[in-house]
């Protein structure tokens, strides 16, 4: 057995044998207080093959060795890197505890693991007399981690080192060294992480991946509040001309410079020599459809409310209701923000918006006013597509002065009035279809009504309110990246203004509160839908 085989004399080098011909029945995964030892002619082994349950003689996928120490050890299994299929292992006979720890993982991350398992590895060998400074070496890896697919095994990029525990079988001071936890393996370990490279590791990678995004989202927002878009323009420029330029620090700016060029926003030429690619163009404010507006608007304005986000949810309340009056928000901060928010909200070109106009039947409608229209895209669209209809773009002051501009090149203008009202106090009248895109969810359910009743005010017997928005299912029950925007929409309504996105029935109720009745739902393809609502019977 293997403890008669405690002390031996062992050769440097054992041989290169297959750990087929010495494996018993597979076993079920031992409690982590066990050790699975090998028998006394078996060497050890150590593998753990991907997806398959706990073998004693076939434990991990592969194995490492630093080949400085002379420790043999070859890969074992059928998910490997370099190869697949069967494959031999070498064993490592008993060596110093420091030779021992050397040994470390397979060339693929802790979560190609199969979830649950434990490799274990003992180092036995034929008895040959003890032998002094050779101790019976037992070593496990611990680690519990999630199942994943071989194919995400296989195309793992990283080398990760577990952590080692060894344990000797004597008393002397060595002995208790020998049974210290390899402190650096692990700090190595769970400081690794193979995709955004910040923080710690935890197995539950892709949950902090999730915590971890804002990391791009900060790094845009800081290149556009610099201007290093607009600093480079088409030309290749040093790192000190554009501190220079975007006011800041030389080594600040080109270690932000380098991490732009990871994601595609810049590239560096020469050392320390940048030049924005076209995927970073449009942070560049003198182009057409620049991103510079909504990439501030979303990193900067409302990145600030929604760290207010616990807050709100624990008191129903929006981030300005919730926020330290000490403190003041990010929009009152910017003189800009109210034009960055009108040119995020109100200079999508009109085509975009034909899905909608093409999904209601306009044919019965003389005049159609798009109430809260912003930059008028939607009635553009709407007066594009039927050239018979007549159109009134309404919003606040702001909005309609900012509109004139635009409307100005339109061929549809003389077809179109811009007025500006609020509609929380009165709806201009003149209409026969009012419609109201992504007005009321900015709104609470008593703002959303008054709204609604002053449509009811105006709106003519046979007329139609056209509301469109999202409409949330009645139950989530799996995850679904599509409904993930408009559920974080939904989030965001809280933390801004606390509005919502409601479901189908939640807007009934909300329409019937304000005389209207739900005459039909249209949906326009998986964004939005069009709630068309009629005056109730009085």
């Amino acid at each position: 057995m293997c403890d008669e085989a405690f002390h031996s004399r062992l050769p440097r080098r054992t041989p290169h044998v297959d750990c087929r011909r010495h494996g018993d029945q597979p076993r079920a995964s031992p409690e982590p207080a066990e050790l699975h030892r090998c028998r006394t002619d078996a060497p050890v082994h150590a593998g753990h093959e991907v997806g398959t349950p706990f073998d004693g003689y076939r434990d991990l996928a592969g194995g490492w060795c630093r080949n400085r120490l002379d420790i043999p050890i070859e890969p074992l299994g059928a998910v490997d890197r370099r190869q697949r299929g069967p494959c031999n292992v070498r064993a490592f006979a008993h060596r110093h505890l420091e030779q021992i720890s050397d040994v470390v993982s397979p060339d693929i991350s802790p979560d190609d693991y199969s979830g649950g398992a434990r490799g274990c590895a003992a180092a036995t060998a034929p008895e040959q007399g003890p032998q002094r400074g050779l101790l019976r070496t037992e070593i496990k890896f611990h680690r519990r981690v999630s199942k994943i697919e071989p194919a995400t095994a296989a195309s793992c990029g990283s080398r990760v080192h577990w952590p080692v525990i060894a344990k000797r079988r004597d008393s002397s001071p060595v002995s208790v060294v020998a049974s210290l936890i390899c402190w650096p393996r692990i700090l190595r370990y769970f400081m690794a992480q193979s995709d955004s490279g910040i923080g710690n590791v935890t197995p539950n990678a892709e949950l902090v991946q999730m915590a971890m995004s804002y990391s791009r989202s900060y790094m845009l927002c800081a290149a556009a509040r610099l201007g290093i878009a607009d600093a480079l323009g088409d030309e290749v420029r040093s790192v000190d001309h554009l501190a220079e330029t975007c006011q800041a620090d030389v080594d600040a700016l080109y270690r932000l410079l380098r991490a732009l060029a990871s994601i595609g926003i810049t590239e560096e030429t020469t050392p320390k020599h940048f030049r924005l690619t076209p995927f970073g163009r449009p942070l560049r404010r003198d182009v057409a459809q620049s991103a510079w507006p909504a990439v501030v608007f979303w990193a900067d304005l409302l990145a600030d409310n929604w760290s207010l986000l616990t807050d709100c949810i624990r008191t129903g309340k929006p981030a300005s209701q919730v926020r330290d009056p000490n403190v003041p928000s990010r929009w009152s901060q910017d003189p800009e923000a109210d034009s960055i928010f009108r040119a995020v909200m109100g200079t999508a070109p009109a085509e975009d918006y034909a899905p909608i106009a093409r999904a209601w039947d306009f044919s019965r409608a003389n005049v159609v006013a798009d109430l809260g229209g912003g930059g008028g895209a939607l009635i553009l669209a709407v007066l594009g597509l039927h050239p018979y209809l007549r159109g009134m773009l309404v919003d606040l002051e702001a909005s309609v002065e900012a509109a004139k501009a635009r409307f100005a090149d339109e061929e549809v203008s003389s077809r179109c009035k811009l007025l500006a009202a609020d509609l929380t106090q009165s709806v201009p009248a003149g209409a026969d279809v009012y419609m109201l895109k992504h007005v009321l969810h900015g709104r609470r359910d008593a703002e959303a009504i008054t709204i609604l009743k002053n449509c009811r005010a105006v709106i003519p017997a046979n007329g139609s309110l056209l509301v469109i928005e999202f409409i949330l299912p009645p139950l989530i029950s799996q995850a679904d990246p599509h409904l993930e925007g408009h559920l974080m929409s939904d989030l965001n309504m809280l933390a801004v203004t606390g509005g919502r996105e409601r479901s189908e029935h939640e807007w009934r109720t909300l329409l019937e509160a304000a005389g209207f009745r739900l005459a039909g739902v249209f949906p326009v393809g998986n964004d939005v839908g069009i709630l068309e609502a009629k005056p109730a019977q009085a």
